[in-house]
């Protein structure tokens, strides 16, 4: 009885190797077709999302038609529980934007968890559109080591130049708020917030995936700095390639609301956020030394966000209502 156990027990271990094998091919090879028939649907967009840039007037003017795909990308690392504020922000990028697909590059291993992750899976449709893809945090950069106190967040943005430079589409910050519909911004090559006077922001970019400034910047980590937060993803880019080269991007200097916003979010109850913006960098892991009222309200949560008196409570309000 226990040897008829025993084979019993390794022909179910079999099935389950030979599934999971399968599986994984099956992922490998119909994930790209995927993402290839469904993202881009009309195939004269093909053409247009592998087009060589001849003349300036697709950052300038933009094309005729979308040549960045409707696909939003977030990158998660080492975060396996979904704060309230990321689940709004989630949650205002699939009402506000409609995306086919919303990529969430992560190296979390057995999924996500905590309530927040549960309601966002308890969307149908929202869930419907969302792909766990697996990713590592890059170690080193063309053969330099990374920053291992900022391995994390040098390492994301590298990622994220990548993983446009693969699918091109939207990608956003954990804590970027969508405010109204990007497709305006889709017919460029390349776009990205840009205040005057200031470095680029990374924060919310929008590209075609064969966007020539994705490449040069890339091509600009061979300066990588380890000891410098900003250097290499925002300052060394701004000024060696873009401030020479203005004409490779869409610049955007203050709709994507990349910039500096704390008083207007969380210090003021009159904004008119929905008219001046179209995405907002919440700043939302800095509010602790920059926002006078973090004491009061360390961490949101949907219960006291109900009697917050400024700003971005009415912001999700909004989105709440929108879903």
């Amino acid at each position: 009885m226990l040897l008829h156990f025993v084979m019993n027990w390794n022909h179910q271990l079999l099935f389950l190797i030979v599934t999971m094998s399968f599986l994984i091919l099956l992922y490998q090879t119909l994930l790209p077709k995927l993402f290839d028939h469904s993202v881009i649907k009309n195939s004269s967009l093909i053409t247009k999302a592998t087009f060589l840039i001849s003349t300036e007037t697709e950052n300038e003017k933009g094309s005729g038609n979308h040549s960045v795909p409707n696909v939003i990308h977030y990158i998660r690392l080492n975060k396996r529980s979904w704060s309230f504020v990321e689940y709004i922000c989630l949650l205002s990028a699939y009402a506000n934007q409609q995306p086919d697909y919303i990529f969430i590059h992560t190296n979390i291993i057995g999924g996500f968890r905590g309530k927040y992750w549960k309601w966002i899976q308890q969307k149908i449709d929202l869930n419907m559109r969302l792909i766990v893809l697996p990713v590592e945090i890059p170690s080193e950069i063309f053969g330099k080591k990374l920053n291992p106190i900022w391995k994390i967040h040098h390492g994301s943005d590298i990622l994220r130049i990548k993983i446009l430079m693969k699918y091109g589409g939207i990608y956003l910050d954990n804590d970027v708020y969508v405010v109204q519909n990007l497709d305006k911004y889709r017919k460029f090559e390349m776009t990205l917030g840009w205040p005057k006077n200031e470095s680029l922001g990374s924060m919310v970019l929008i590209a075609n995936k064969n966007a020539r400034f994705l490449h040069l910047w890339l091509e600009n980590y061979q300066d990588y700095n380890a000891s410098l937060w900003y250097f290499n993803a925002g300052d060394n880019p701004t000024h060696r390639i873009l401030l020479k080269m203005p004409q490779l991007v869409k610049r955007e200097e203050t709709r994507l609301g990349i910039n500096f916003m704390m008083r207007e979010l969380f210090q003021s109850k009159d904004y008119a956020w929905k008219v001046k913006l179209d995405t907002i960098h919440l700043l939302i892991n800095h509010r602790r030394y920059l926002d006078m009222f973090f004491k009061d309200y360390r961490y949101f949560n949907e219960h006291n966000i109900l009697h917050y008196p400024f700003i971005f409570a009415k912001m999700v309000k909004y989105v709440i209502e929108s879903v």
